[in-house]
């Protein structure tokens, strides 16, 4: 009995990791196209799908062998690829906060340009 509350209490943790999954890999997927990568970013990027890698390498490797290993293993991911996203969330809004300062710089740029000019007249 003991041991059937075990196994569902991890797929209910696999379920869970899919499941967050579904909400973080398409977003990122959207941010790639959508935000001019740097090094930093390409690098957050690479690190968080290596670590949805070895999450399914280890989940299959679990399910082969041992379920009683990746419970722990799946919340140190869980943690890793949350704490990892949130970066990516960080940079992202750093990124447009960056291009958003930019465009603000140039019409001001362009409004000082016109300024003087309004002023003869």
């Amino acid at each position: 009995m003991q041991l059937a509350s075990t196994a569902d209490n991890v797929l209910q943790e696999v379920s869970d990791m899919l499941e967050e999954l579904t909400l973080t890999l398409p977003r990122l997927k959207f941010y790639e196209k959508t935000v001019s990568m740097d090094t930093e970013m390409e690098t957050s990027l690479l690190t968080v799908y290596q670590e949805v890698i070895c999450f399914y390498a280890r989940a299959i490797h679990f399910f082969r062998t041992n379920k009683h290993y990746l419970r722990g293993d799946f919340q140190r991911t869980i943690k890793r690829i949350k704490r990892l996203s949130s970066n990516i969330e960080s940079e992202v809004e750093l990124t447009r906060m960056r291009l958003d300062n930019q465009k603000y710089h140039e019409v001001l740029d362009l409004m000082a340009k016109f300024q003087p000019q309004y002023a003869a007249v």
